[in-house]
């Protein structure tokens, strides 16, 4: 017995440690690609403005997963002080964790949305070549839009009705925040393979951006939906006195959060990565006809002749050496 209490202390705060991890995570590629975005040196047509709304995007992340741990240190703190060396009451404690809850979780959540908003803006303006035509920034304002009145009603109601109809709203809003996540990847996924077929260069980083939102949104959002299901199961049967698989959920509840948070590690770097490598190749796009689309760099590549004065040009020229109209 004594063991057993011994592993769920030390697990607890081994979830302490993974969020605050997480949190220094994201401050350190807060730094990376921040550095990054005033040192690198930039190659013809390349450009920083993908990597600069990434910076933004790191900086609300930083501040949300930071709520996390807070929540967490905190109500570790005050269940040591109520429940080991009886502080405070159990009235006062509910009461408080409650509070500090509803303000954390609060704030994480409005600077979650604002984060996610900043990234889906930045591949709409500066990833995707219009190729939406801003169906899918019109779909982001829609679908985070949503989110956010959903997660104001799952917290006002927790505040005034709480029990069983708090827990449904939880799972639902929950589970349908999660799609519309998961809706908002494919869509992602799809323009980014839609960009990279442009030119190869670009798959430089459509393809570790299209990486990293496969494990940050999609596999992460189905977790969460798991982990959601499983919270509701667990409330179902305590309130009806049925704790015959309180160990079992206990234990799913520990794996799935080491997996969403495993898969936030590994999504969020691979986007850092993407987000680099986006200032090492061309963002802007020709619009002459028969190359629309692609590079302007790569058009130069195939270049022989000034379109101004046909005089001949070495592969490669960036302006004419005749009358010096830039290619």
């Amino acid at each position: 017995m004594i063991l057993q209490t011994n592993i769920y202390e030390f697990l607890d705060y081994a979830i302490i440690g993974i969020l605050g991890l997480m949190n220094f995570l994201v401050f350190i590629l807060l730094i990376v690609v921040g550095v990054s975005n005033f040192k690198k040196a930039l190659g013809p047509d390349c450009k920083k403005g993908f990597s600069r709304f990434f910076v933004a995007f790191l900086v609300f992340l930083m501040f949300s997963t930071f709520m996390d741990f807070a929540y967490s240190l905190t109500y570790k703190i005050f269940y040591i002080q109520t429940v080991e060396n009886e502080f405070y009451s159990v009235g006062y404690f509910n009461y408080i964790v409650n509070t500090i809850w509803g303000i954390t979780y609060g704030l994480g959540v409005l600077n979650k949305l604002i984060a996610f908003l900043l990234l889906f803006s930045a591949m709409e303006i500066k990833l995707f070549n219009k190729k939406s035509k801003w169906k899918f920034g019109i779909l982001t304002v829609i679908l985070l839009g949503s989110i956010f009145i959903m997660e104001i009603v799952k917290i006002t109601l927790r505040f005034t009705i709480g029990g069983i109809g708090s827990a449904i709203t939880t799972l639902t809003v929950g589970v349908l925040s999660s799609l519309d996540y998961i809706i908002l990847a494919i869509a992602i996924r799809y323009l980014l393979k839609r960009t990279g077929k442009e030119n190869e260069s670009l798959k430089v980083y459509t393809k570790p951006i299209a990486i990293g939102v496969l494990f940050l949104f999609n596999f992460n959002s189905i977790i969460q939906i798991l982990q959601y299901i499983r919270g509701f199961i667990d409330y179902f049967f305590n309130i009806n006195s049925y704790y015959d698989y309180d160990e079992l959920l206990y234990w799913i509840n520990i794996g799935l959060f080491f997996l969403t948070s495993l898969l936030f590690i590994i999504g969020i770097i691979l986007l850092a990565v993407g987000a680099i490598k986006t200032m090492s190749v061309p963002l802007t796009f020709s619009k002459k006809k028969g190359v629309k689309g692609a590079p302007r760099q790569a058009v130069n590549k195939k270049q022989n002749t000034c379109p101004s004065c046909n005089t001949p040009l070495p592969p490669g020229a960036e302006f004419c050496t005749n009358c010096g109209n830039h290619l």
